[in-house]
């Protein structure tokens, strides 16, 4: 398996040196007792007191050494942060051992006639053990299949017992249509996710990457991703399927890493069914190893549009992995507060 966290350092990690961490990480989540008594109402009531600033930015961010290895000890003092180029000033910091932020966590399952030639319904185990160990106290998540068009599959909750059901309930769908798959990544991005600089979100994909019937182009569907502040996590069925000329699948993966790129997830290659354990602990090991931090907008930056952003170790053998874009609100100089 591969894993591509970056365009520009696809060479630099070895699959099998970051799947050695995988497991010890996999022990960081609470486990799903821990939901025991918590109604949405609840969920909603603690996202709201997290997004009390909703002018200020938030990213989270891994850091590897030069073999990959995860680097969780790191301080405030280590870093920079620049937007468009320019520094900005960190406002708010958590290490990833004091992380405990709100998430919203949402599965997109590719389930056009192509999947026939891809690993049919190879995720779902995987899929429904993942959504057990990741949903706990305030998170929340939901699961959709896409064809033609998006199949929510129940609504959101924050039972990981119900999330488990939604996923199983996939099994019996058939494989057929078109693949509208920037549709329905602009679909949970608007409709399912929770913008705001308190929230957590992130977007599992399981996809070929393949595009042929969305009215959206892959340019709506990134934007909608990082102005909802959200991290794609790609798991690329492109490989897995013998009918895909190689120029083809050049040809997704250069879209597929638009999201990656810009919102600081991970693309992860899947050539067979066994493969999608590891690549759900690929996750896992991310999203519980991420650092938080807050930095405010210039204000004549405030102008509706995508900025660039870059995280800076201050170690040049250290790299923090982030998200390249964020989004600023035309009104955030008046809201942005002392």
């Amino acid at each position: 398996m591969n894993i591509h966290l970056r365009p520009s350092v696809r060479s630099r990690f070895c699959a099998a040196t970051i799947l050695a961490i995988v497991p010890a990480a996999m022990s960081t989540f609470a486990t799903p007792t821990a939901n025991a008594g918590i109604t949405r109402h609840e969920v909603h009531a603690s996202r709201q007191q997290a997004s009390a600033s909703p002018s200020s930015k938030t990213v989270w961010f891994v850091v590897r050494d030069a073999a990959g290895k995860l680097v969780t000890q790191l301080t405030k003092q280590d870093f920079q942060i620049f937007e468009d180029g320019k520094p900005r000033q960190i406002t708010t910091f958590l290490t990833p051992q004091k992380v405990s932020t709100p998430l919203t966590l949402g599965l997109l399952l590719q389930f056009s006639g192509q999947r026939h030639d891809t690993v049919p319904y190879g995720e779902l185990n995987s899929a429904a053990s993942f959504f057990r160990t990741a949903i706990n106290g305030r998170s929340e998540g939901f699961v959709a299949t896409f064809a033609s068009r998006v199949h929510p599959l129940g609504s959101i909750t924050s039972d990981p017992g119900e999330l488990q059901r939604d996923v199983r309930l996939a099994k019996g769908e058939d494989l057929r249509g078109s693949s509208s798959l920037y549709d329905a990544v602009v679909w949970a991005c608007q409709k399912r996710m929770s913008p705001g600089p308190g929230i957590r979100n992130v977007l599992v994909i399981v996809s070929d990457g393949h595009d042929n019937s969305s009215r959206r182009t892959s340019k709506d569907a990134v934007k909608a991703a990082v102005r909802s502040g959200t991290q794609v996590y790609f798991l690329d069925l492109a490989y897995a399927d013998p009918y895909f000329a190689p120029g083809l699948r050049d040809e997704l993966n250069r879209e597929v890493e638009k999201f990656v790129g810009a919102t600081g997830g991970s693309l992860i290659f899947v050539h067979r069914e066994k493969q999608f354990e590891q690549a759900f602990r690929m996750i896992s090991a991310q999203l519980n190893h991420e650092y938080a931090l807050g930095f405010r907008l210039a204000e004549r930056e405030c102008d509706g549009h995508l900025h660039r952003i870059e995280i800076r170790s201050a170690d040049s053998h250290l790299r923090a992995f982030g998200p390249g874009q964020v989004y600023a609100t035309k009104d955030c100089a008046t809201t942005s507060g002392p």
